[in-house]
């Protein structure tokens, strides 16, 4: 547990660096970008949260349903490195928007990495039988954020949306990949979330503790 604790203030702490003076800025100026970053890193730390009430649950089905809603908000971790398009459209604030979108966005990649090690290190007994999810769950996880990303930048859906509107959910995710873009981006932030995160991974036992 001390590991998940020091994950936790860690976290925090970066989250707080962007926050402050986010919210500062936002009060004086009232640019909603500086707004929009705070709520984006809040819904980035959610697959962190949800990994920790896993992690802590003894009621299997308390486990599958944190575990459900973990991978529902999982993208949202990496989502805010999607927030650089912001940078050129505040004119005046480049660099102050540059920097926050840095700063969250290393955030939100350590929330999306503490998670997933978090996860795969409890995977319940069903999924440990399929030989798939043991040997390439991590690679399947960076093409779901991946895919999750793209939904929320081009589609514009929202995780929630998941459980009133699943209908225009496949609907719209659909019609995006019908664009070249959301493709790009899904191929990237698979790429950028494997590249950064997947050394992490080589000797560990992804099914051990972290307790």
């Amino acid at each position: 547990m001390k590991s998940i604790r020091n994950q936790f203030e860690l976290l925090m702490i970066l989250a707080l660096i962007g926050i402050v003076p986010a919210l500062s800025l936002y009060i004086l100026v009232e640019q909603e970008i500086f707004l929009g970053l705070c709520w984006n890193v809040f819904l980035a730390l959610l697959p962190f949260y949800f990994a920790i009430k896993v992690n802590s649950a003894n009621n299997k089905w308390v486990r599958y349903f944190n575990t459900f809603l973990w991978l529902l908000f999982l993208p949202n971790a990496p989502y805010i490195i999607t927030d650089l398009v912001h940078v050129p459209l505040n004119k005046g604030y480049e660099g102050f928007v540059f920097y926050l979108v840095a700063v969250l966005s290393f955030t939100g990649l350590l929330s999306w990495l503490f998670s997933v090690r978090m996860m795969l290190a409890r995977l319940p007994e069903f999924l440990k039988r399929y030989k798939a999810i043991r040997q390439y769950g991590f690679h399947i996880l960076c093409i779901l954020s991946g895919i999750g990303v793209a939904m929320g930048r081009f589609a514009r859906l929202n995780s929630w949306e998941v459980f009133y509107k699943p209908e225009k959910v496949v609907r719209a995710t659909l019609h995006m990949y019908s664009n070249f873009f959301p493709w790009i981006i899904t191929i990237a932030i698979s790429l950028i979330l494997y590249s950064m995160c997947s050394y992490k991974f080589k000797g560990i036992n992804l099914f051990s503790s972290n307790k």
